[in-house]
């Protein structure tokens, strides 16, 4: 249920092609890719296509053409391409993608047949107004485009296909529009909003008209993807349709598609802009759960492959209910006003400086969460794999259980350490399983070198009563980090570890060893960092059980905090500080026990 966004002159599409299903027995359905390190392979019709065209076998003309027919009208490519072997196209954005990028160098009679595909025209004979007012449904009762005729009120004569699109128009509006905020795309000329049903064989479209859009949508969803809609796989595909598509319109009324398809890190970019509108999905109608069609199985999808970069399209739909679910409804809603700010700022500029999704993302971390897009990406990735078999109640995503088990890129045993460094992708991750050994005792510790300052650590505990515990460490200039948590090896069943490369392009790679250690005696680390403002740690180790106090004093002596007074084991302790509602200056931190007291000096920098 999957869109590809498109431009060109006063047309543009946001294309539905996810699961295109072309209905021929004697015609390939081929499996339009999007380009890219995801593991997926397309049709062999279409690498047949591609073949030919190195070959010199095709012309440009004929590869563009016969790769938009592959998946918009199979019945006309050359018998040469065609095959009984049946398959649903995933998404047709590369083949519309190429199209666009190389229309300069096709001839006239090319670019008429695929404006022709592209540009069908859209009739209908039945309207109907949804409860609202907002929304004018335009279909028809007889003719290949014909709605289901089922109707249990046929007092009032509108099928009952009709009136579920209806009501999921009022339903996706009421949601996204009037309780989250976002932009309304049914406003002036575009008012009331049109939406067409017809015979499209995918799920639906979002067309540019003037200064608005239009919907057009399947007419029946007779043998699509399954989904849990209790109320059946066809009513399902159906409202989540329609939220889907209407998210794309939102966008639009955001900030008109600005920045596709030169710039991959636009929010109008094909991956972003399916991302959003496919978790707009599971916002509204949570029980549906389409998108399960799609991470589990996607070559792209964090679960089948962690290691590439984000965005990923509707694959990497968790990405987007992570900062959902993690902050709350509003965070999404900020991150689009943002964009349309700036937007509505750069209007007339020559060089307009639009935000890209990242930007945005990062602006609203920090100004609303006190959140860096370091620290959210890595724990974001803690909450994939913490999915599946290694779900555990009260961590991750809500609905963990029903995703899929994560992928290892490696497996420790504990005193493993790796015999060669791995690479990890920008704004990707490696997962790596670390087992323990029977005979195991103390303290799980990892200890790491990396090449830059943007690699980033999340660790991950699952222990033994079914509880789940993680840190999340960011690397440092010297390229070393020593990683001793405060878990015990004898309590957990195993544990997880996250290499993060948050930089936006270039490779990182790292070594791991995997150990564990026992405190000879009492510890009290330099806090770390330090300066610090507003916020740092203090890290102290007990060799024995001992009743622990650990306070923060100003230069004049006077106690301005106690993190800590209570009888603790044996262990590695982390205690976090803020001096947010401290002035700037020199502090000492103290540790008291049974077998000795330390004291150490930190500074605050406001």
């Amino acid at each position: 249920m999957r869109g590809c966004l498109l431009s060109d002159n006063n047309i543009i599409y946001i294309c539905f092609f996810a699961f295109l299903l072309v209905w021929s027995n004697a015609v390939a359905q081929d499996q339009i890719m999007r380009a890219g390190p995801d593991g997926s392979q397309p049709h062999p019709v279409l690498s047949q296509i591609q073949n030919d065209y190195k070959n010199g076998q095709l012309s440009l003309d004929h590869k563009v053409l016969y790769q938009l027919y592959a998946g918009l009208k199979p019945q006309a490519l050359p018998k040469e391409y065609q095959t009984d072997q049946k398959k649903p196209i995933k998404c047709g954005v590369p083949a519309i993608l190429e199209y666009r990028q190389n229309k300069e160098e096709l001839s006239a009679a090319t670019i008429s047949e695929i404006e022709t595909l592209l540009q069908s025209s859209v009739q209908a004979q039945e309207t109907y107004i949804s409860p609202s007012g907002k929304f004018e449904i335009h279909y028809d009762t007889s003719g290949e485009d014909a709605v289901p005729p089922g109707d249990t009120e046929p007092e009032n004569g509108i099928p009952d296909y009709v009136e579920w699109v209806a009501a999921a128009a009022d339903s996706s509006w009421n949601h996204e529009v009037q309780n989250l905020g976002h932009a309304d795309p049914v406003t002036g000329n575009n008012a009331p909003y049109q939406i067409y049903l017809i015979d499209l064989n995918y799920y639906g479209e979002t067309r540019e008209q003037g200064s608005g859009t239009y919907i057009i949508l399947e007419n029946d969803f007779v043998g699509f993807p399954e989904n849990t809609d209790p109320e059946g796989d066809q009513k399902g595909a159906v409202k989540v349709t329609v939220a889907h598509e209407l998210k794309h319109a939102i966008q639009y009324a955001n900030s008109e598609w600005y920045g596709w398809p030169g710039n991959p890190d636009s929010p109008h970019g094909t991956d972003w802009s399916e991302m959003d509108a496919t978790f707009m999905e599971e916002v509204v109608y949570d029980n549906v759960n389409d998108y399960y069609n799609y991470i589990g199985q996607g070559g792209s999808s964090v679960f089948i492959t962690n290691d590439h970069s984000i965005p990923v399209a509707y694959d990497g739909v968790t990405w987007f209910i992570y900062f959902w679910e993690k902050y709350g409804d509003p965070f999404w809603p900020g991150v689009w006003t943002r964009i349309e700010e700036r937007y509505q700022e750069q209007q007339g500029a020559s060089n307009p400086d639009y935000l890209t999704m990242r930007e945005a993302v990062t602006a609203t971390l920090q100004e609303d969460y006190n959140e860096s897009f370091e620290t959210a990406l890595t724990e974001s990735h803690l909450w994939h794999f913490a999915s599946g078999n290694y779900a555990r109640n009260g961590y991750g995503f809500e609905e963990n259980v029903s995703y899929p088990n994560p992928n290892f890129n490696l497996t420790l045993i504990a005193r493993d350490s790796m015999q060669s460094s791995r690479s990890v992708n920008a704004l990707s991750a490696n997962y790596i399983a670390a087992f323990k050994e029977l005979d195991l005792e103390g303290f799980l510790r990892i200890t790491a070198e990396y090449e830059n300052e943007n690699t980033y650590f999340g660790v991950i505990g699952f222990f033994q009563n079914g509880s789940v515990k993680t840190l999340v460490r960011p690397g440092n200039s010297t390229g070393e980090s020593d990683f001793t948590t405060t878990w015990d090896w004898s309590e957990l069943e195993e544990a997880g570890i996250i290499v993060v490369n948050s930089g936006s392009s270039g490779l990182t790679d790292y070594r791991l060893t995997v150990t564990s250690h026992v405190p000879e005696e009492v510890q009290l680390a330099q806090n770390y960092p330090n300066p610090f403002n507003p916020g740092t740690t203090i890290k102290f180790a007990l060799p024995h059980q001992s009743q622990v106090e650990l306070k923060v004093y100003n230069v004049t002596g006077r106690k301005v905090a106690t993190l800590r007074n209570e009888l603790l084991p044996a262990g590695f302790y982390e205690v976090p500080f803020n001096g947010s509602n401290l002035a700037s200056g020199v502090y000492f931190y103290q540790l008291i026990t049974d077998q000795k007291v330390v004291v150490k000096k930190m500074t605050l920098i406001k």
